[in-house]
Parts: structure tokens; C-alpha cells; sequence
């Protein structure tokens, strides 16, 4: 009789170890969801402000052809005078 008493207390003691465990990964997971999470939405905002900076750069680059081109205009109507 102690003896099954003994190995049922074993055994509810592994069976605590292995549900403390089970919780501590779930929480590792959780936090690696949370830390994902963060990252997707950090990559979104720098994928936005890359956007943005991509369409400035895109409107000077057209303005400075623009420019030029109205410069090369000017040249030549005073080398045509």
C-alpha cells in the first residue's frame, strides 16, 4: 500500500513538472507571437516611409529633367540670337 501511494506521488509530481513546462512554453511561444507581431508592424511602417521617400525622390528627379530641360531651351535660344 505505501508502495502505491509512493508511485502515484512520483507520479503526480511528473505530471506537475510536465504541466509547469507545458505553461512555460506556452509563454514562450506567446511572447515569440507578440515579438513577430512587433516586427511585421515595424516592417510595414519603414515599407510605408520607404514608399514615401521613393515617390519624393521620383517627383525631384522629374522636376530636376524639367529644369534641364527648360535650361537647355534658354542655352539654345540665346545661342540662336
Amino acid at each position: 500500500m505505501i508502495k502505491l501511494v509512493t508511485v502515484t506521488n512520483e507520479k503526480l509530481i511528473t505530471q506537475s513538472h510536465l504541466v509547469s513546462n507545458l505553461k512555460l512554453q506556452t509563454n514562450t511561444l506567446n511572447n515569440i507571437i507578440l515579438q513577430k507581431d512587433s516586427q511585421l508592424q515595424t516592417s510595414a511602417e519603414m515599407s510605408k516611409d520607404l514608399q514615401s521617400a521613393l515617390k519624393k525622390a521620383n517627383r525631384q528627379k522629374k522636376l530636376y529633367q524639367i529644369g534641364s530641360a527648360i535650361g537647355a531651351a534658354a542655352i539654345l535660344l540665346q545661342v540662336i540670337k
